[in-house]
């Protein structure tokens, strides 16, 4: 059975230590106020056991849920709301006519706190970062519009629901990396790239271990959504450890 609800302290206990449970824990902590872009229900099993709790921002759904669901019902659901995109664990098979899937590697942080560079500076702005992250798009690396992505950059950043680390060389940002969600036990890191013209310095590195040092800190366990055969020497190097997979959905 699946059920509308607020996020309440049973999604949040629901939520704790998992990528896609932070995801989720993210949409409300960043728009949850606002019922038009954000939506959330409970997933029960036929005792009433809550096994799954479903988060939709915009158009795209976000899926914590047991094996023991009922993934028949969980796909017609998606379906009948109209989603366009939908990110899973991996191990989740769903059936969605008229979707591609993407796949890829969660990894978590297994490692301790370590010193880093301080040329490393906090939040830069929404307009420097975009230039960044445009020089650096490519086939696995998405880049969104402008005014949605400066519009969400600046209102998580506003209300604190996200951090950003990243270093210039002169007056232009090189390299950046910032969380894509986080919740009272967990944070996702995401959007880390360096310029092309100035990689292999190290730069990807200190903006990463940067986050990761303040999220230690905080006793947050630290993940990070990997493309298949993409970055794994990188990641590894710094830490982190494969923990599972991750499956997304996008209608053709």
């Amino acid at each position: 059975m699946i059920v509308n609800t607020k996020f309440d302290n049973d999604c949040i206990e629901f939520c704790k230590d998992s990528p896609f449970g932070c995801r989720i824990f993210g949409i409300n902590k960043s728009y949850g106020d606002y019922p038009k872009i954000s939506e959330f229900w409970k997933v029960f099993d036929d005792n009433h056991n809550l096994i799954g709790v479903i988060g939709r921002i915009d158009s795209q759904i976000i899926l914590h849920i047991r094996e023991s669901v009922n993934l028949k019902e969980v796909s017609e659901f998606i379906q009948m709301i109209s989603a366009k995109a939908i990110l899973c664990d991996g191990n989740i098979s769903l059936t969605l006519p008229n979707f591609k899937t993407n796949s890829g590697v969660v990894m978590k942080f297994e490692n301790s706190y370590k010193n880093v560079s301080n040329t490393v500076i906090n939040n830069p702005p929404a307009r420097t970062v975009y230039k960044l992250l445009k020089s650096c798009k490519s086939d696995t690396f998405f880049v969104p519009e402008f005014e949605d992505f400066y519009l969400d950059y600046s209102h998580k950043m506003r209300h604190e629901c996200v951090r950003s680390t990243g270093i210039y060389n002169e007056n232009e940002l090189v390299a950046f990396a910032m969380t894509a969600a986080e919740s009272y036990d967990s944070a996702v890191v995401a959007a880390v790239c360096v310029h092309p013209e100035f990689r292999n310095k190290g730069f990807g590195s200190q903006v990463v271990s940067t986050l990761v040092n303040e999220l230690t800190i905080e006793n947050k366990y630290i993940y990070i959504f990997r493309s298949k055969n993409e970055n794994e020497d990188f990641y590894k190097k710094l830490g982190f450890c494969e923990t599972g997979m991750w499956s997304e959905y996008t209608r053709i």
